[in-house]
């Protein structure tokens, strides 16, 4: 009988190795599935842009994607993907640009590759954005719409938020992952309450941290979403005064020029610079605008006197108007336009933005400098 007892408790003894050494292979096997499962490379949606649909095109869809990482750093590279339809029939031209916000303040244009649409095709515009530095970032997408034979419509612009955290936070966050791949493979295995415990004094310091900069995220990213946002986005061409009195839409008397079908010479040239609220308050501004043939310099536009305060509601556009004599375009010559917007963000700062632009006698615009201060302190005399 002690044998039999002997036998057996042998036998349970190697059935309880067998059993531990069972789990431990699918605690083993089990790491090795989520870390390879976390490794995949595969696009991760991260933030979307909500277009308002207009009369030239719909815009499906517009996501921004990372690459096999579920956070963003400093400098990675993000996948922009754009599903557009043009609903006229006509081929339209689309030439995206991202502008970066730090702040509230723009700290890039970046253009994308322009794309023509046939009548009812769908397609894509792919482009890639590397965010530049920690926090949130706000990008706005502007579509510059236009016909294929360079004929501007409209502006069409969306914006979004996402919140890009250091390498050093990276590296927390794996460490983190890491750590409920221990706590799922030490439960699998048995011994997990040690383990988790162990886990949980070492991280739980670091998660109340991370908790902290989340919630002053969210009050950052309320306080940037909750202002005026006012961006000189283009100066477009609108109509030219001849020397008999008349006035005619830029396009036909372009036309009318070419062929010679007006016997009366043109006098100058009529042009508006569109200036845009994004944001999502009103926004009292005040601008100066000077134009002439010598590049403009932000100097100049300090020096001169500000124009009346006028209010820009969300999103809507005013506009400057600027005539340029037609001599002054003759022989390929080329004039410069330059304006320079302030106005509140709130009750202590205020923002600048100066903005020049080279006009050719075939109306070719070209940036020549974009600058957006810093937040400055409100004066009282201001």
């Amino acid at each position: 009988m002690l044998i039999k007892d002997k036998l057996a408790f042998t036998k349970s003894k190697w059935y309880t190795y067998l059993i531990i050494a069972l789990f431990i292979a699918i605690g083993i096997q089990t790491i090795i599935f989520f870390i390879t499962l976390h490794n995949l490379e595969q696009y991760k949606p991260i933030a979307n842009f909500q277009f308002e649909e207009s009369e030239w095109i719909k815009i499906n869809s517009a996501n921004v994607y990372t690459q096999g990482k579920h956070v963003v750093t400093p400098n990675d590279q993000l996948y922009v993907i754009f599903n557009v339809t043009n609903k006229v029939q006509k081929n339209i031209l689309i030439e995206p640009e991202f502008h970066t916000y730090q702040a509230g303040h723009l700290k890039e244009v970046r253009p994308i590759s322009p794309a023509i649409f046939g009548f009812e095709y769908t397609g894509t515009i792919d482009g890639v954005y590397y965010p530049t530095f920690e926090g949130l970032n706000i990008v706005e997408t502007a579509f510059k719409i236009s016909y294929s034979n360079g004929t501007f419509l409209t502006y069409q612009n969306a914006t979004t938020g996402f919140n890009v955290i250091s390498k050093t936070d990276e590296l927390q966050i794996q460490q983190n992952d890491y750590v409920l791949l221990g706590f799922i493979a030490s439960t699998i295995i048995g011994a997990g309450t040690l383990t988790v415990l162990y886990f949980t004094q070492r991280t739980s310091n670091k998660q109340i941290d991370l908790l902290k900069t989340q919630n002053k995220d969210l009050k950052d990213q309320f306080n940037l979403e909750n202002r005026p946002w006012v961006v000189p986005s283009d100066i477009v061409p609108k109509f030219v005064s001849f020397e008999d009195g008349t006035t005619i839409d830029y396009d036909l008397a372009e036309d009318m020029i070419r062929l010679k079908t007006n016997k009366s010479k043109s006098v100058n040239r009529s042009y508006e610079i569109i200036v845009k609220n994004v944001g999502k308050l009103p926004a009292t501004v005040r601008g100066k605008m000077i134009n002439g043939q010598t590049k403009i310099e932000k100097d100049d536009l300090e020096k001169l006197d500000v124009n009346v305060p006028f209010v820009i509601m969300v999103g809507e556009s005013e506009f400057f108007t600027v005539d340029i004599n037609r001599k002054y375009l003759q022989d390929g010559g080329t004039h410069y336009v330059g304006i320079l917007l302030e106005y509140n963000i709130d009750k202590t700062r205020i923002s600048k933005i100066y903005k020049t632009w080279e006009i050719g006698k075939n109306f070719r615009n070209r940036v020549l400098d974009e600058i957006d201060d810093p937040d400055l302190k409100n004066h009282s005399e201001n």
